[in-house]
């Protein structure tokens, strides 16, 4: 029983960090925000560490299972893959961290105009900008954001469902809502 909860758990939270991505991607495009604004790349940052939650190890909890980074159940596997893999290495190279050496292949790519060990400076006659490369998604890949976390939000209901019949089948369950606590006897209200 255990087992069961801490995985019904585990789907919860990942359900819940989806639909925050899944939100934050609808925010951008419905506010029409510009890419390389400030509001822009707070968003995409939001969306990506939601997205990526799931998947770091969590004390006492563990991450969902692997599953979920790989993507055989698709007939469009490779495509979500690269999407998935691209906002893993967003969350760990540029958005919660920054990694100069990956900046330096991105500038290498061409992603970058500068590279990641300039910073940029503009003298105006009212003043001054100083300024470094943007870490953000393009609008473009926006798009193949949001069909991954659709699926995503799709995998989870389908492991919750799997997850709930499992619980049913092995509890003698009745009608009502309950409380299930980690180590500790669950409650019905």
């Amino acid at each position: 029983m255990k087992k069961r909860l801490k995985h019904l758990f585990r789907l919860a939270l990942a359900d819940q960090a989806f639909r925050e991505a899944m939100a934050m991607e609808k925010h951008i495009r419905s506010a029409k925000l510009k890419v390389g604004d400030h509001v822009y790349q707070s968003a995409v940052a939001g969306l990506v560490v939601s997205y990526c939650r799931p998947f770091m190890s969590a004390t006492g909890l563990g991450r969902i299972p692997a599953d979920f980074g790989i993507f055989k159940d698709t007939s469009h596997s490779a495509f979500f893959a690269s999407v998935h893999n691209d906002l893993i290495m967003m969350r760990d190279k540029m958005v919660a961290h920054f990694d100069l050496d990956y900046g330096v292949g991105q500038f290498t790519r061409k992603r970058y105009t500068l590279h990641p060990g300039e910073v940029g400076l503009s003298l105006r006659e009212h003043g001054f900008e100083v300024y470094t490369n943007h870490t953000t998604l393009t609008r473009s890949r926006l798009l193949d954001v949001r069909k991954l976390i659709s699926l995503q939000v799709e995998r989870v209901k389908r492991a919750q469902a799997e997850c709930v019949k499992s619980l049913i089948n092995s509890e003698k369950t009745q009608m009502g809502d309950y409380i299930f606590r980690l180590g500790q006897p669950s409650r019905r209200d």
